[in-house]
């Protein structure tokens, strides 16, 4: 006579759903921690892919280097094509890159950890322009609003050195930027005039921080990211890691009337994210000394 299969108690069970749980609880962190530190190499990568592009760009264009912000906020250092409901159609700064056809693989201006779709490739909120046949109408027309958001910007995932401002003044609107004053180049005069139109060349930057994961929005934009620091494009075609901590200064002793660490959140969350009140937080060459958290990422520069 065949004796019945014997099977598992409820205790039984139990245990082991209960050392899967355990063996869950040690392994996720170990996971997620692998899947970012792959997301930040990614990151890495895309800033030396640019760090090319820029080179490619400044032989076709006497090492003329398309970074900067657009109209009046600094934070503002990401627009690709500026074709908003309230300003005219211009592609701007860095989209002149994607213009001149050297933006083959687009995703190499997003940072694959970005949650935000207005900062992500190709999303309805942030529409990829650049590539489409025939062109598409936010690159070639006033389109008006994207649905769900009051703009048709098409905007990259990293922030631009704010040096150089792209706005509606100047002899070429939006296309000739304003050099904003620095003791290392040639540029706007400290008190502002007369204006110096034009673009900065490569080589004037030396080791400047070019381009950076954002940083434009206090460290909430670092820690929605890569949660402890930045990877950081400089002029000399060097890409790096910038911890936090050596940029953040919540202990500056002669802290500005409206330090970084204080920057609202961002768009979508609070309307005075890009208040102009916050421009010396992200640069300002003419104060003395200079200030910004562009200055700190400088001093990062090996």
């Amino acid at each position: 006579m065949r004796r019945g299969r014997r099977g598992f108690t409820l205790v039984e069970l139990l245990v082991v759903i209960g050392i899967i749980a355990v063996l869950v609880s040690i392994l996720l962190p170990t996971l997620n921690r692998a899947r970012e530190s792959a997301k930040r190499t990614q990151c890495l990568s895309n800033l030396r892919q640019l760090s090319d592009v820029f080179k490619l760009y400044g032989v076709a264009y006497k090492d003329a280097t398309p970074i900067g912000y657009s109209n009046s906020a600094r934070q503002v250092s990401y627009l690709l094509n500026n074709n908003g409901t309230s300003t005219p159609h211009t592609v701007t700064a860095m989209g002149f890159l994607a213009m001149a056809g050297l933006c083959k693989s687009p995703r190499m201006l997003y940072c694959p950890s970005e949650q935000d779709i207005l900062f992500q490739y190709d999303t309805y909120q942030n529409v990829w322009c650049f590539d489409k046949e025939p062109p598409h109408p936010q690159l070639v027309s006033q389109v008006g609003p994207n649905p769900g958001y009051n703009n048709a910007y098409t905007r990259m995932g990293y922030n631009a050195r704010p040096c150089q401002g792209f706005g509606n003044y100047g002899p070429k609107p939006y296309l000739l930027p304003r050099i904003e004053y620095s003791p290392g180049y040639r540029s706007t005069p400290i008190g502002g005039t007369p204006v110096l139109y034009g673009f900065l060349k490569n080589a004037q930057l030396k080791n400047k921080a070019i381009l950076a994961d954002t940083v434009n929005y206090g460290p909430q934009s670092v820690k929605v990211r890569h949660v402890r620091g930045v990877n950081v494009l400089y002029a000399t075609g060097s890409a790096q890691w910038v911890e936090l901590k050596s940029f953040e200064r919540r202990n500056d002793p002669k802290p500005l009337p409206n330090p970084w660490h204080t920057i609202p959140p961002g768009i979508g969350t609070d309307v005075n994210s890009t208040d102009v009140k916050y421009n010396d937080a992200l640069l300002n060459e003419a104060n003395n000394p200079p200030t910004g958290v562009w200055i700190d990422l400088d001093a990062q520069s090996r």
